[in-house]
């Protein structure tokens, strides 16, 4: 949280992007998901 501060105020950029956040988040559902099945998910590359 304080990187994310200090990079709004000293206008830099931010050290995490959203499309971090995003993968973040796609990773955790594909566990999620393998769990539940059992199987194994594939996760799509994007750039």
């Amino acid at each position: 949280m304080r990187a994310f501060v200090e990079a709004v105020f000293e206008g830099e950029d931010l050290p995490v992007t959203g499309a971090d956040g995003r993968a973040a988040t796609e990773i955790a559902l594909a566990a999620y998901r393998s769990i539940e099945t059992g199987t194994s998910v594939a996760l799509l590359h994007e750039e």
